[in-house]
């Protein structure tokens, strides 16, 4: 697959398929939303993500299987001041978990927000979510804060922040 001049895409490898990152399009929104609704307790709603397709443009990723083109994941991210960007979302279909896509998917965020021109990029994670802490200190965040009843449900967030 050829990217698009707007979308260069990135591709890697993963224990068991080869996989492209490249910039969401709005055929992606429903494999998205699927997958935001099967890993995350939290609801949102359909034109949030269709919203973020144009807010957040570039760095608003999905991972496919180069060979069957089958959607394996995505990340979001947003710059929240000149010099800063917030990852919202980062997902990947639960066969797929421990096999290096997440942090290909990551890795490209910053790259890309790198050269927007962030410096930094923070992020919030649920504190009884053990294994994303995890997967977040290991490339390189750490915990700056919490923040008391984050989420809908009433949950605390642990807030993690990198430099880029």
């Amino acid at each position: 697959m050829a990217p698009g001049p707007e979308a260069p895409c990135a591709s890697g490898v993963s224990a068991t398929v080869v996989f492209v990152v490249e910039r969401a399009r709005p055929e992606d929104l429903d494999a998205v939303i699927r997958l935001s609704a099967r890993v995350f307790p939290e609801e949102y709603q359909d034109t949030f993500f269709s919203a973020m397709l144009e807010v957040a443009g570039e760095t608003f990723l999905v991972a496919r299987d180069i060979g069957t083109m089958r959607f394996l994941g995505f990340a979001l991210a947003t710059r929240s001041t000149t010099a800063e960007a917030r990852l919202l979302l980062l997902a990947t279909v639960p066969d797929q978990r421990g096999k290096g896509l997440g942090g290909r998917l990551l890795r490209e965020t910053e790259a890309r927000l790198r050269r927007k021109g962030c410096l930094g990029v923070f992020l919030e994670v649920r504190e009884d979510n053990l294994p994303g802490i995890r997967f977040y200190h290991r490339h390189g965040y750490e915990i700056t804060g919490s923040v008391s009843g984050f989420y809908q449900d009433g949950s605390k967030a642990v807030v993690m922040q990198k430099g880029l």
